[in-house]
């Protein structure tokens, strides 16, 4: 939900969104979408599956440019570009300038292992407004356990470095942001990836708490483990972010959260720390997830635990956007937020501030509890003809 409090506060926005909650649930504008344009990775992630992925069935260049057209078309301003490994597609650079030439801002992440200096000047020259490069840990020993591969860390340190000098030789604005997923091997290492990071001109660090589901997690920190976190290592962390100009706020700081409360809801994954429990995400009413076969979802969160909304090669984006399906989904965001959300913190900070922004007329899900999942029309028998996706078992 790309620049969403403006968007809101200008024009027809907020009273878009205000009849769009009310009936017959359809969206307000396609702000943003993320774009997965490959499942092929070359690292081994133990918290990841897509490297598992065999021979993926991808939309051609083709294909991609006519959904750009018609991501335009709806109103979408921001594309974000990912994988798997995104630059393992020959073709992202193309991609990237052709999204910047239709006026949209193009992002993508990588794990910077293939950057080369070429590759690096290109992505300069594609206009591409931002780039997030993954780095676990300080050093190889830590870094290379949590991806996989030997010699991985310095393969990406060599691809931020050199994504740095071409930006700065091109006088360019390039976004250089550094992400660090924290898992129980490598959190305590954070204040040294910072100090890193701003050796390496970056623009900012993103600590994300790994999604791992499972009774038994291997990665996932305990509460004793985000209790250390917020007593010795966020402090350390703040000292090197001040140190580096990078931002010092809240979700950065503290991304498990500062409570007890949190704590306990952060230790069991659930990084929302319950506030999907109470209040509705708008992600259904601004943005959209395609994946690297066409198929629509309403987030990376429901990607492969839910039946996908539509395909993009059987339909346009915005077909899928204001289709029945997605509809539905909405609806029942209205009546009770499925649990697969409570686990995600992506775009909590925008809802925040649609929901600052309603006020009053902010509305509330009208059941919470541990969260339910995505259920049958059945469940929303007071919203007739509105066809819900069932939600799909957890892979082991």
């Amino acid at each position: 939900m790309h620049a969403v409090e403006e968007f809101l506060r200008h024009g027809e926005g907020m009273e878009q969104l205000r009849a769009a909650l009310q009936g017959p649930y359809d969206p307000v504008t396609l702000r943003c979408a993320k774009i997965k344009i490959t499942a092929k990775c070359n690292l081994k992630c133990g918290f990841c599956d897509y490297w598992r992925m065999h021979e993926p069935d991808e939309l051609s260049t083709a294909e991609w440019r006519t959904v750009l057209d018609s991501l335009k078309a709806e109103g979408c301003v921001k594309v974000h570009f990912s994988g798997g490994e995104a630059t393992l597609r020959q073709d992202l650079h193309e991609l990237l300038a052709y999204t910047t030439q239709l006026g949209m801002k193009a992002n993508f992440t990588t794990n910077g292992t293939t950057m080369t200096s070429d590759r690096a000047a290109a992505v300069v020259d594609t206009g591409a407004h931002g780039v997030s490069l993954s780095l676990d840990g300080p050093d190889d020993s830590t870094h290379d356990r949590i991806r996989g591969v030997p010699g991985s860390f310095s393969r990406t340190v060599k691809g931020i470095r050199r994504l740095s000098r071409a930006r700065d030789r091109a006088r360019g604005k390039l976004r250089i942001r550094i992400n660090t997923v924290l898992t129980r091997h490598n959190y305590r290492r954070l204040p040294e990836v910072i100090d890193l990071a701003s050796e390496l001109g970056a623009t900012d660090v993103l600590p994300m708490p790994v999604d791992e589901r499972g009774a038994t997690p291997e990665h996932r920190l305990s509460k004793s483990d985000i209790s250390y976190f917020n007593s010795f290592v966020l402090p350390l962390a703040e000292e090197a972010r001040r140190r580096a100009g990078f931002s010092v706020s809240e979700p950065l700081l503290a991304p498990f959260g500062r409570s007890e409360r949190d704590q306990e809801f952060s230790s069991h994954g659930r990084y929302a720390r319950g506030h999907f429990r109470e209040h509705v995400c708008y992600v259904p009413w601004m943005h959209a997830f395609i994946g690297w076969s066409g198929d629509v979802y309403l987030c990376c969160m429901a990607r492969g635990k839910t039946e996908p909304l539509g395909n993009v090669r059987r339909s346009s984006i915005g077909e899928v956007f204001r289709g029945d399906a997605y509809r539905a989904i909405r609806a029942q965001f209205l009546t009770e937020m499925p649990k697969v959300c409570h686990r995600c913190d992506m775009f909590q900070a925008e809802n925040e501030r649609v929901d600052t922004l309603l006020g009053a007329d902010a509305p509330r899900p009208e059941r919470s509890g541990p969260g339910v999942e995505l259920r049958s029309a059945e469940t929303l028998a007071r919203k007739p003809n509105l066809r819900l996706l069932p939600i799909l078992p957890e892979r082991r």
